[in-house]
Parts: C-alpha cells; sequence; structure tokens
C-alpha cells in the first residue's frame, strides 16, 4: 500500500525536529553548528542591557548639629548717676575714662546753707536732751508729771530725726560712684546748675557683660537656658558663655526672639556694643556626609538622595539638610549604611533594576 505525500512530508519534519532536540545545533547568523545562550549568559547579557549607576557605601557619622546666631555685647551694669539734690556743680572728681571704684566721689555740689542747717540740728537736738534729762529728774523727785517727760521725749526724738534729714541733705551734695567702672558721657560740666534726677556722669561696668541676640523662630524651641555657648568677637577673641534669658514671645515685626548669653570679661577686654557671633551646640546625634550633587528632587517636589537597594533597584530617600559645609553636607533621616548612588541619579526612577558600579570613598568629618 502506498504511503501518501503529506504524510511523508510530516514524517520528514519531525525527525528533522527530533534531531535539533539531539544534537542541539541551529543556524544563527548563517553559521551552521552555532549553539544557543545558557541561562547565565542571558541573565549577564540582561545585566549588560540594564542602565548603569555610580554607586558609593555610606556610613552615618557622629554629628553635633550647630546653630549660629549673631548680636552685640552689652555692658549689664551702665549707670547714670544722678544728682538727689539741687545745686550747683563745684568740682568734677574723675575725667571722662577714669576708673572709679564703688563709693569714689565724682561730683561736689554747692553746700549753701547746709552746713548751717546741721548745726543748727544739733543745737537743737543738745537744747532737747538736756530737757528730757531735767524732766525725768523732776519726774523721779514727785515734781513733774509723766506727761511732762513724754512731751519733753517727743521733741528730743524729732531734733534726733531733724538732724539726721540735715545730715542727709547735706552728704548729697558729694555724689559718690554706685558702682565699680569708667566714667563716661554723659558728664556734667563745672558751674552746671543741677536738679534732682539731673546726670552727673554715667559709669559702666564692662566685667559684667552680656551678648544680645535675635534668634529666629524656627531655632527657639531647640535652644536652653544654660546652654554652652562658643562666642566668636568681631575682634577675633573667642569666649565660652551661656545662655541666660530666652524671650517667651517674639518680636511682632522681625518674627525673632531676644536671647541673652553671659560673657565673662573679668579684664574688660571686651567692649560694650561689639558685634558677635555664637555657635550653639545642640544635642549630638547621627548623619551622612555626602556631596551636594548626589541630592535630587522627586516628583512631589520633596528633597532627598536615590540609593541601591539589596536587590539592585533604585529608591527614593528624603532627607533633612543639616548643614552645607565645604566638605559636603551633612543630612539626617536616613539609615545607619547605605548605598547612595553619586552619578547617573538623574535618569533613573523609583523601582528601577540597575547595574550597580562600586566606589570606594573615604568619608571624613
Amino acid at each position: 500500500m502506498a504511503v501518501k505525500t503529506p504524510y511523508l512530508i510530516a514524517i520528514g519534519i519531525s525527525a528533522a525536529i527530533a534531531g535539533w532536540f539531539y544534537y542541539g545545533d541551529i543556524i544563527q547568523g548563517g553559521n551552521a553548528g552555532a549553539k544557543p545562550p545558557t541561562i547565565r549568559q542571558k541573565l549577564e547579557q540582561q545585566k549588560k542591557d540594564l542602565f548603569q549607576v555610580q554607586v558609593t557605601s555610606s556610613q552615618a557619622l557622629d554629628y553635633v548639629e550647630k546653630i549660629e546666631i549673631r548680636g552685640s555685647t552689652h555692658a549689664n551694669q551702665n549707670i547714670s548717676v544722678r544728682s538727689e539734690t539741687t545745686g550747683m556743680l563745684n568740682k568734677r572728681h574723675v575725667k571722662k575714662g577714669s576708673y572709679v571704684k564703688q563709693g569714689d566721689l565724682i561730683c561736689s555740689l554747692n553746700v549753701g546753707d547746709r552746713l548751717a542747717r546741721v548745726e543748727q540740728a544739733q543745737a537743737e537736738l543738745k537744747k532737747a536732751k538736756i530737757d528730757f534729762e531735767s524732766a525725768s529728774e523732776l519726774v523721779k523727785g514727785g515734781f513733774a508729771t509723766k506727761a511732762r517727760i513724754n512731751e519733753n521725749k517727743a521733741t528730743l526724738e524729732a531734733a534726733t530725726a531733724a538732724l539726721k534729714s540735715a545730715e542727709i541733705e547735706l552728704q548729697r551734695t558729694q555724689i559718690k560712684a554706685p558702682i565699680s567702672g569708667i566714667v563716661q558721657d554723659p558728664f556734667a560740666k563745672v558751674g552746671d546748675m543741677l536738679q534732682i534726677g539731673d546726670t552727673c556722669a554715667n559709669v559702666m561696668n564692662l566685667q559684667s557683660m552680656t551678648m544680645i541676640a535675635q534668634v529666629s523662630e524656627r531655632f527657639i524651641n531647640r535652644l536652653s537656658l544654660n546652654d554652652p555657648v562658643l562666642i566668636k568677637i568681631v575682634t577675633d577673641k573667642s569666649v565660652n558663655g551661656k545662655i541666660s534669658y530666652i524671650a517667651p514671645s517674639s518680636d511682632q515685626e522681625t518674627r525673632t526672639f531676644r536671647v541673652e548669653i553671659d560673657l565673662p570679661n573679668k579684664n574688660g577686654d571686651i567692649k560694650n556694643g561689639i558685634t558677635t557671633k555664637a555657635n550653639v551646640n545642640l544635642p549630638s546625634g547621627k548623619a551622612h556626609l555626602l556631596q551636594a550633587s548626589s541630592i535630587v528632587l522627586n516628583d512631589a517636589g520633596k528633597i532627598g538622595i536615590r540609593i541601591v537597594d539589596d536587590k539592585d533597584q533604585v529608591r527614593f530617600q528624603p532627607v533633612k539638610i543639616l548643614d552645607d559645609r565645604d566638605n559636603g553636607v551633612y543630612v539626617a533621616g536616613l539609615p545607619e549604611k547605605l548605598n547612595i548612588i553619586t552619578r547617573g541619579q538623574d535618569y533613573v526612577i523609583d523601582g528601577q533594576k540597575v547595574t550597580p558600579s562600586f566606589v570606594n570613598k573615604k568619608v571624613t568629618q
């Protein structure tokens, strides 16, 4: 019985396929005998076809965040020495710029009749004492009543008070320094008629100084009383101080808070009104030091970096910039260890599989 031609064709094709499976030979690019790629070769080819990015391994560092505030120095004791009585200025006992101690004489006013009033009060007190003693003897002998001695006692007390008042008024003509310090303007001139409350001179004590600064509302809650502060004076002098006052409310115009910092100034080297800059160290923490070029914005406008995870996939990590320094940018909000894309980060998207090329880079603080 003859076999039909279609069956012969089918048998031939089946034999060819079986032979291909058995020998594994195919013709590629016109070359007989070429073998198909293995699974490993296919994976390597796929890896070559992935976008290649440069990656740096980063380790979090110990970081002390600093807040820089600016202000000026102010003397804690800057007192106008005022007259407590009326009189013409007869003499100035110090010069402008002189150093005086507490209690030193600065100005003398015309005494006028004040000395005579003291002498009169002394005489009246002497008479009142005699009258009181005489009345006491009479009461003892039964020749006077207790009402008389009480009257003489009241007279004696009034005379004593009158003398004390006259002496105080006389002392007020001698104007003395209430504190130790340097004499400066305003300074009254000889011949000036001073009224009660008029200034004879101004005395400033430079040994007790304060830096006064205005701090942004952004940082005010991160400051505390007695925080240590390193203060740099515009004259290239540095001193250590501490925060002594934080205003409970802000300036309505500037939205800043007044902060006062105590300064040691025993030798008086720091002058009043000098421009200052202070660095306040906040509690230490962990941060990564990155190159500024590594920081990107995602589609939502958030600041961050792109990293490669353990599956070689791109991930976006938001960051908080702490400080921008000459050697890089300190950022927070990241795991302690991670692989950061440092080249090609602008050409990949979240979730994309990439080929990372690691670069060993020394990170220093």
